[in-house]
């Protein structure tokens, strides 16, 4: 990205995140001009369960922080709800599977979502349905 790009950007937003500034930075540096998407890995990086990103995955705190991104998005672009909604819930759904949330977080989420993204909501209640139907009927 450029130079001047990067200086316009309001740095105190994403310097106030802790787990998803990366994302924020990119997110805030894509309303600076025109986006390239190349859909090929260029880094990799390793992953241990000491690492601070994944207790924060685990902990749920990745997600949350997730939806205060997903809140400036939507607020920025005006974007349709049925743009992001499915995605975003089939994501929480298998985040919660995977890190099995606290009931504290996932009420927090739940809270979260309900107030500012309800379709989220609906798509979660369905998908959660249809994992476990899935689970106890198997494929069908």
């Amino acid at each position: 990205f450029r130079r001047s790009a990067f200086l316009q950007i309001n740095h105190t937003l994403y310097n106030r995140m802790k787990l998803c500034g990366d994302w924020f930075f990119y997110t805030l540096l894509c309303e600076q001009g025109d986006v390239l998407r190349i859909a090929k890995a260029y880094t990799n990086y390793r992953v241990h369960p000491e690492n601070s990103s994944q207790r924060a995955e685990y902990e749920g705190r990745s997600f949350l922080e997730g939806l205060n991104i997903l809140d400036y998005i939507c607020k920025r672009i005006k974007t349709n709800p049925l743009n992001y909604s499915a995605v975003w819930a089939k994501q929480w759904v298998k985040y919660e599977k995977k890190y099995q949330f606290s009931a504290d977080i996932n009420k927090q989420i739940k809270q979260r979502i309900f107030k500012t993204h309800r379709l989220i909501f609906c798509y979660y209640y369905l998908y959660r349905l249809h994992y476990q139907r899935k689970k106890a009927y198997g494929n069908f």
